[in-house]
């Protein structure tokens, strides 16, 4: 059995295999199958907020939202795929941002974050939903605001807040863990 210490050199592959040669010239093989193949059973593909984030959801002015919960404290707020505007297909034509993340001020969970402009002349105001620091608005929503509808918890958030701990715990306990 050769040493640990008189081995020199590891080089990979291509192949996914490993050589290894000692100081004596003797080369060993090992070879590693792709991650993929050492997973037996079906693979799940699962978007970022699906791996990463647990949501939560709640009605406000008679519509209905997520807020994704993740466990460094950051939640992120979308519309949910009970809110009127996305069972709808409706033509999302501007978000209008009533608040700047430059401050970082904190917002009470009942302060407007933003107005939503549907093309059939509709408006909704949109409400922080958690207390805490507003960090980002989503300025891609800006460009495009289809994205709202498309992937409403994907490239389509809303906002992120950071709240403080114990408020963290007093809304996800507040939320429901299922869509109403």
């Amino acid at each position: 059995m050769m040493e640990l210490a008189s081995v020199e050199k590891c080089t990979p592959d291509l192949e996914g295999s490993m050589k290894m040669a000692s100081s004596h010239d003797e080369t060993f093989d090992f070879h590693y199958p792709p991650i993929e193949d050492s997973f037996e059973g079906p693979v799940v593909k699962q978007s970022i907020a699906e791996q990463y984030f647990e949501p939560r959801y709640c009605k406000m002015d008679d519509d209905n939202y997520c807020i994704l919960f993740h466990s460094n404290r950051i939640c992120v707020v979308t519309l949910s795929k009970n809110h009127s505007i996305v069972q709808e297909g409706k033509e999302v034509t501007k978000i209008d941002f009533k608040q700047s993340t430059t401050q970082k001020l904190p917002l009470q969970e009942k302060c407007i974050v933003c107005m939503i402009h549907c093309a059939d002349q509709t408006m909704y105001k949109v409400r922080a939903l958690v207390q805490g620091k507003l960090i980002e608005v989503n300025e891609n929503l800006t460009a495009n605001p289809d994205l709202l509808v498309k992937e409403p918890t994907e490239n389509g958030y809303l906002f992120i807040i950071l709240p403080t701990i114990a408020n963290y715990e007093k809304f996800k306990k507040k939320y429901a863990c299922k869509e109403e």
